[in-house]
């Protein structure tokens, strides 16, 4: 019997994206390798399809640039000439699982097909995979007042959770909002955890070098949600001879550019994205130490990155990467300005140390290869078509008489 076929959907998918582009091309390399049909629709600037192998397509629907936060993404808002598109292309491929990867203007299409308000789509199994909390979302980009979480609370639990089958995130952290927003509900929906990953062989390892100064790295998208105010502040703590790259894009640039530079001049440089991924990996080498500065990180893929690089980590003691960052093979820190420099410090302090903890980090990394991660992404997707609730062992939240972890 073939494995089923999978369709995804999601609005976070473009040029510039990091970790969510990552793992559906991850998906669609590992698809490909192993013979199973894999669809992916992503928003676009024209209704056109690419084939991605012998197993995998995309499909961009046209639609317009986001009308908030970050206008570098494109959405499929409902009942818009992109979302008929998205439901023409649901007809043609028949979909035997539907999974989308968005909170905010896509889940309405697993709602609408539950209740068979689209005709001519028969009914996939529907899963929605969670690579963000819409909580820390909302603080980040809306308010922090006790009104903002009081709406994320109500939506994911009145209005999202119920839309899918079974839910899907990529850390303990994330799964913890859809755990308290199964709360109450009586149609049994599992919650389950599958990590990210990164393409190892991409990373070739090495050990610390001497040289001078103190080179730091950030990589990721520059936005009030990854809380990348903290680096400056951690910048302004050490001694001159520490420097910090910045590599990403995002609504904060220009503000980042011009706070750094008054605060800590000469100090800071920012490249932008780096397309090349050439370019990408050997920034890695041209650097001491990655600062991780978001204690409100889902997942974070660029800190294993660096892990596989043989470059320390200094990180907050919270949120997603605490799924595989620890004591042993990182360095932990209170998720405030002092402690960040002084974990910082702490990386230069002992040379054994150094180098014990980034071999434990790299073996780390390997378990975390895309291969290793999209096998058993897959395998939890086809039990989940097969068996749904019924998995061993049971998953985390949904109906009552699921304890919830």
């Amino acid at each position: 019997m073939p494995p089923p076929k999978t369709l995804h959907i999601t609005n976070f998918y473009h040029e510039t994206s990091g970790g969510i582009r990552a793992f559906y091309q991850a998906l669609v390399r590992y698809c490909n390798e192993i013979g199973r049909e894999i669809r992916l629709v992503v928003p676009g600037e024209e209704n056109r399809s690419e084939t991605m192998g012998p197993c995998g397509r995309i499909f961009y629907v046209r639609a317009p640039r986001s009308m908030f936060f970050d206008r570098r993404y494109r959405l499929i808002y409902p009942f818009s000439p992109a979302a008929r598109e998205t439901f023409r292309i649901l007809r043609a491929e028949q979909p035997d699982v539907l999974e989308i990867s968005d909170k905010y203007t896509l889940p309405y299409l697993s709602g609408m097909l539950r209740k068979g308000f689209v005709k001519g789509i028969k009914r996939p199994r529907e899963i929605a995979t969670s690579h963000e909390r819409m909580d820390d979302n909302v603080a980040a980009q809306l308010t922090r007042c006790g009104i903002g979480g009081v709406f994320a609370r109500f939506y994911m639990r009145r209005i999202y959770f119920a839309q899918f089958d079974h839910h899907i995130a990529n850390s303990r952290y994330t799964a913890a909002e859809l755990v308290t927003a199964s709360q109450g509900h009586t149609t049994p929906r599992g919650i389950w955890v599958c990590p990210m990953g990164l393409d190892v062989a991409q990373f070739r390892f090495r050990e610390p070098l001497p040289r001078p100064g103190r080179r730091l790295l950030y990589a990721g998208r520059l936005a009030p949600e990854k809380n990348v105010a903290l680096l400056i502040d951690v910048l302004e703590r050490l001694r001159p001879e520490y420097s910090l790259i910045v590599a990403g894009e995002g609504p904060l640039k220009e503000w980042f550019q011009s706070e750094g530079q008054r605060r800590c001049p000469e100090r800071i440089h920012m490249p932008g994205y780096l397309p090349d991924r050439k370019a990408y990996t050997r920034m890695f080498h041209e650097v001491d130490a990655f600062l991780h500065p978001n204690p409100r990180e889902p997942f974070g893929i660029t800190p294993l990155e660096a892990m596989a690089s043989g470059v320390p980590v200094v990180a907050p003691n919270a949120g997603g990467v605490l799924d595989y960052a620890n004591r042993d093979n990182c360095w932990l820190c209170d998720p405030n300005a002092e402690s960040l420099a002084n974990g910082v410090r702490s990386v230069f302090s002992d040379e054994d140390e150094r180098i014990r903890k980034i071999r434990r980090a790299r073996v780390t990394a390997e378990q975390h290869d895309w291969r290793i991660i999209a096998r058993r992404y897959f395998g939890l997707i086809d039990s989940i078509y097969e068996r749904g609730i019924q998995i061993e062992p049971p998953p985390l939240g949904a109906a009552a008489r699921w304890r919830a972890a």
